[in-house]
């Protein structure tokens, strides 16, 4: 882990179990890692739009990668 992804453990509130989901993710997916939405899409936070009538709204799309 500290080989291939060093810079992840220095970011706050990320460690060693949270840096080595994200490597397997990744790693398992590589073609889908083509910008910052996509990462997003498969990690399950991207935005979804809704509407109920004239009340239109976001969620998160928790269809990532299960």
């Amino acid at each position: 882990m500290e080989c291939h992804a060093p810079q992840l453990l220095d970011v706050v509130g990320i460690g060693p179990d949270t840096v080595v989901a994200l490597l397997i993710a990744v790693g398992d997916n590589p073609e889908r890692m083509g910008s910052e939405a996509s990462f997003a899409a498969l990690c399950g936070v991207s935005p979804v739009e809704r509407s109920s009538g004239r009340r239109q709204f976001r969620r998160l799309n928790r269809g990532g990668d299960r």
